[in-house]
């Protein structure tokens, strides 16, 4: 790494091992020694580039991590969606909730259903008016159905 004129923070380096739950049991090694510097193994999920990775790729911390922010903006957006126009309001979801559902939506592929209908509720509500009773998300369901299960 000397040669590269890299150096190793060891406050943002972690090392994961990826496995089914048996053969993670098998691994018992704490931490490793790289470039003469101690590095911790990671039990949670770690950030690359952005994305949250745990240690069987099931991708449910980074479905958590995508609703979380899109369901606070989809809030927003309803409280002044009746002072704003309906251009307006499309265009803030686009860019706040479609945009973070874009960036890493090819890491998305094969995920299991139950965390493509979160992501999915998370991020542009119920499409129906008897699921929830307050409903403010109804207008953009057109607008977001690319993320259907059977297009992703």
């Amino acid at each position: 790494m000397t040669n590269n004129k890299l150096k190793l923070n060891n406050d943002k380096t972690e090392i994961m091992f990826f496995g089914t739950k048996s053969s993670l049991a098998d691994v018992n090694i704490t931490s490793l020694e790289v470039a003469g510097t101690h590095v911790h193994v990671s039990d949670g999920p770690v950030r690359n580039l952005g994305v949250l990775l745990d240690n069987s790729l099931s991708m449910s911390s980074q479905v958590n991590r995508m609703v979380q922010p899109a369901c606070l903006h989809l809030r927003k957006n309803g409280q002044i969606r009746n002072k704003i126009t309906e251009s307006s309001t499309k265009s803030l979801f686009q860019s706040l909730v479609i945009s973070r559902l874009d960036y890493s939506n090819s890491l998305l592929c094969r995920i299991p259903i139950d965390l493509v209908t979160k992501l999915q509720d998370g991020t542009i509500g119920y499409p129906d008016e008897e699921a929830r009773p307050h409903n403010t998300f109804t207008m953009y369901a057109p607008l977001a159905t690319r993320g259907r299960p059977n297009q992703l």
